[in-house]
């Protein structure tokens, strides 16, 4: 539980979704954040009956009466908006917060403690690049602090943990690719002998056969990177829609996404491994006597 000193309820004035903020600082309303109703209510706003739905503040310390530790929703607020400490709390007018600590000796609230400390402190540093400045000078006051940097520091970590894993699974596929290719424009070669002979009888040079197989692993590349990028994408949007549904996650924001740049490298990179892997291939074809060529059977 949170309380909100009059300075700040304009802010949440204008980040309310639905309903309203309180009328007065006596008035025992609270506001939810969209991100705690979904996670502890499994509700989204539409799914709610503003004014009827009532939270009980329950404490074995508390020594006021029942109705003193109602409190009625009457707003629900934008959960991306409110801030990352704020975005788990049920916020209500500082004066009722204050009698429900006073009350419970602390024992409401994220972290218990006693009148006239506080268990955290918001800092808004005015230039992003002094962050770290001003995190070291806490630590060396003796206090524990915590940037949204060292967060993103942590999800990125786990991403770095993550596109290794798949780095190796694509690498271990990109060898079998490799082989697939080699062995099928290998095949195609035995299979088309007595063609390789035929065109170099008719005067077809060492680098006309050359370039005919490698034509073909260039469009089997390309026939392959396509496919390969239809579905990446196919199973990226299934997984957004996953993500969506699983969390509330703004629409606009997509967590598997496939870039312009990315599809074009895609495609030319294995355009590229087709090649590498037909290079070989062609030029045994090339090398053909054409008189064997034609026996062969």
């Amino acid at each position: 539980i949170g309380g909100v000193p009059p300075q700040e309820e304009a802010f949440l004035k204008s980040i309310i979704t639905h309903g309203r903020l309180w009328n007065s600082p006596d008035e025992r309303a609270c506001l939810l954040p969209s991100g705690l109703l979904l996670e502890r209510f499994g509700l989204k706003p539409e799914d709610i009956a503003l004014e009827r739905l009532l939270i009980f503040a329950k404490n074995q310390k508390s020594d006021l009466p029942p109705e003193a530790l109602e409190f009625k929703v009457v707003g629900i607020l934008d959960g991306d908006k409110i801030g990352l400490l704020k975005s788990r709390h049920i916020l209500m007018p500082m004066a009722r917060a204050m009698e429900l600590r006073k009350a419970t000796e602390g024992g409401i609230g994220l972290v218990p403690y006693e009148e006239g400390a506080y268990p955290a402190v918001e800092v808004k540093v005015t230039d992003p690049k002094e962050v770290n400045a001003v995190k070291l000078r806490l630590k060396n006051s003796g206090y524990q602090a915590l940037a949204a940097a060292d967060l993103l520091e942590t999800v990125n970590t786990a991403f770095l943990i993550i596109e290794g894993v798949f780095a190796c699974i694509g690498a271990i596929g990109l060898l079998v690719a490799l082989f697939g290719i080699a062995n099928t424009l290998a095949m195609a070669v035995l299979e088309r002998t007595r063609e390789i002979g035929i065109l170099k009888a008719l005067g077809a040079r060492q680098r006309d056969i050359r370039r005919i197989f490698l034509l073909e692993a260039v469009w089997i590349g390309t026939l392959g990177g396509v496919i390969g990028l239809g579905m990446g994408w196919a199973i990226g949007v299934g997984l957004n829609a996953m993500a969506l549904k699983l969390d509330e996650i703004p629409k606009d924001i997509h967590l598997f996404h496939v870039s312009l740049w990315l599809a074009l490298g895609s495609l030319a990179f294995s355009i590229l491994v087709s090649v590498v892997a037909g290079v070989v291939p062609a030029i045994r074809a090339s090398r053909m006597n054409p008189v064997e060529a034609l026996r062969y059977e």
